[in-house]
């Protein structure tokens, strides 16, 4: 497939021709993330971000040049897709990439094509809008405390934002709540379409924690925050 360069304000970008990668980079470049960041661009603290389904790196860079002080550690399972996201964000020392997938247990599992183009690619073995999904590779799935206890760079890194955008995984990643009460906010795309219940867990996770508030966004994406996580990491710096 062929690879072109594109720049978006200050930033270059490679992209793939035929396939979502410009409209997914016009979209994380732009302002798909404007809320999140702005929330977290006043501290100064030291922050870790979980960019959790990569995808070409935009999303990971979209963090890592607007949230102040902040480590990417971005998971894509897809051999391609990786490729593309360790070209692209080469040249930020901020953000760690990582070939593999996350989930609520470690093992080995199948990245599968639903055959909707690269940014499609799901772990789910029987997708509902796909009745004969493709084998592209496999990868390794990481829980989220493997993926701090063997990326992060920095003990005294902060837990700030997780975005999640998993196609259909993320059903299994919410039903463990154990995990959010660390971070301040998380932001998911949730796949129905993909595995029936994704939402139903989303909100079960929200009401297991009341602390936690929830803020409109767009589409396909949630957003929970924390106000006094939110606080704390603001408080002193």
């Amino acid at each position: 497939m062929k690879v072109y360069r594109k720049t978006f304000g200050a930033t270059n970008v490679f992209l793939r021709s035929n396939s979502p990668d410009e409209r997914v980079a016009t979209d994380n470049l732009g302002g798909e993330f404007a809320l999140v960041t702005e929330l977290l661009a006043s501290s100064t603290k030291p922050k870790l971000v979980l960019d959790l389904g990569g995808y070409i790196g935009t999303a990971a860079i979209a963090f890592a040049t607007r949230i102040p002080n902040c480590t990417v550690i971005s998971l894509e399972p897809s051999p391609d897709n990786f490729r593309m996201l360790t070209l692209n964000t080469a040249d930020y020392p901020n953000i760690v990439p990582v070939h593999a997938a996350i989930g609520g247990a470690r093992r080995t599992a199948k990245v599968l094509a639903r055959h909707t183009g690269a940014w499609g690619h799901t772990l789910v073995e029987n997708p509902r809008d796909c009745a004969a999904p493709r084998e592209v590779g496999l990868a390794q799935v990481l829980t989220i405390a493997d993926v701090i206890a063997e990326y992060s760079r920095n003990v005294e890194q902060t837990p700030a934002l997780v975005k999640i955008d998993i196609e259909g995984s993320e059903a299994e990643l919410l039903r463990d709540p154990l995990w959010v009460g660390s971070w301040p906010i998380v932001l998911a795309e949730l796949h129905d379409r993909i595995t029936p219940g994704c939402t139903a867990a989303w909100n079960a996770l929200v009401t297991a924690h009341p602390s936690r508030e929830e803020v409109a966004d767009s589409g396909e994406k949630r957003i929970s925050i924390d106000p006094g996580l939110l606080r704390e990491l603001h408080r002193g710096g």
